[in-house]
C-alpha cells in the first residue's frame, strides 16, 4: 500500500539522510573500507523504505515504487536516491566478486534510472544521463571482460555529486 500520509519535512528528512548516506559510502569506498560502505547503503535503503536491506533486495521493482509513492505520485528524489544506493551495492558486489549481486543491483538501478529519465527525473538530477550511460558500460563491460575485483576495484560511475534542483512548489 503506498504511503499516503508522509509530511513534507518528513520526506525532506529522508532524502537528506539518503544524500549524507552517499556522501560517507564515497568517502569509505575511496579509504578502500568497502564492508562499512555495503554496511552503509544497507543502513540507507533501510532508512529510506523500512525493511531489512535483504528483504529490499528480493522485492520487485513495482513493490519498491509502491513503497516510494505518496499520495499517489512516485517522490522522484527519492526513487533516484534509492537507485543511487543499489548503483553503490552493485560496484560494492563487483569488488567483492559476487556477480550475481552486482546484475540484480546494478539492473534495478538502471532500470530505476531509466524510468526517471522518462518521467522528468533529469529535473531533479542533471546527471542522470550520464549516469545511465556510464551504468550500461559498467554492466557491459563486467559481461564482456568477466570483470573481478582484481581488473576492476571498486570503479565509480559517478563522482558522489548530485544536481539536485528544488521543486518549483519548494523554491
Amino acid at each position: 500500500m503506498p504511503n499516503v500520509f508522509l509530511s513534507e519535512d518528513y520526506l525532506v528528512r529522508l532524502i537528506s539522510q539518503a544524500v549524507a548516506a552517499l556522501l560517507i559510502i564515497a568517502r569509505l569506498k575511496a579509504e578502500k573500507q568497502y564492508k562499512a560502505a555495503e554496511q552503509q547503503v544497507d543502513e540507507a535503503l533501510e532508512g529510506q523504505l523500512g525493511l531489512r536491506a535483504s528483504l529490499l533486495k528480493e522485492l520487485d521493482d513495482e513493490r519498491l515504487k509502491e513503497m516510494l509513492t505518496t499520495n499517489g505520485m512516485l517522490e522522484m528524489e527519492r526513487f533516484l536516491l534509492v537507485a543511487d544506493l543499489f548503483r553503490e551495492s552493485a560496484e560494492l558486489a563487483q569488488v567483492r566478486g559476487d556477480q550475481v549481486a552486482f546484475k540484480r543491483d546494478g539492473q534495478r538501478a538502471l532500470g530505476f534510472y531509466q524510468e526517471a529519465m522518462h518521467n522528468g527525473g533529469v529535473e531533479v538530477d542533471e546527471a542522470l544521463p550520464v549516469k545511465i550511460e556510464a551504468l550500461k558500460a559498467m554492466l557491459a563491460g563486467s559481461e564482456k571482460a568477466g570483470n573481478t575485483p582484481a581488473t576492476n576495484p571498486g570503479k565509480s560511475s559517478g563522482d558522489g555529486k548530485r544536481g539536485i534542483k528544488r521543486r518549483a512548489a519548494d523554491q
